[in-house]
């Protein structure tokens, strides 16, 4: 949950990460998602957009704060992180983050 996002709508968001993307190149730019917190194919749309917009996605698997929902499967994470490997290589966009030691909380 990212209030920023949400404040600035997701047409908007899209639209900066599009412009952000070209100014900066594919691999400069990333958009992170959790995942566990929305249904699969609504994680996976987002991937998608993403990717239509030229920055690469970061997937993060959602933790629990205080109890509050539950930690999602490791089939589940496995599953999503499958398919949207295969999202990434249709646009020829790397998954985030690059960077060995940034990898740490990300699928």
């Amino acid at each position: 949950y990212c209030r920023e996002k949400f404040s600035i709508g997701k047409n908007n968001y899209l639209k900066f990460l599009e412009l952000a993307s070209a100014i900066f190149g594919t691999e400069k730019v990333r958009s992170g998602l959790i995942v566990g917190l929305e249904p699969k194919e609504d994680t996976l749309a987002a991937v998608e957009a993403i990717c239509k917009t030229g920055c690469m996605p970061m997937l993060s698997p959602y933790i629990p704060y205080k109890g509050i929902g539950e930690f999602p499967t490791a089939e589940f994470l496995i599953d999503v992180l499958d398919k949207a490997n295969e999202i990434v290589k249709k646009y020829n966009i790397p998954l985030a983050p690059l960077c060995k030691k940034c990898k740490h909380n990300t699928l």
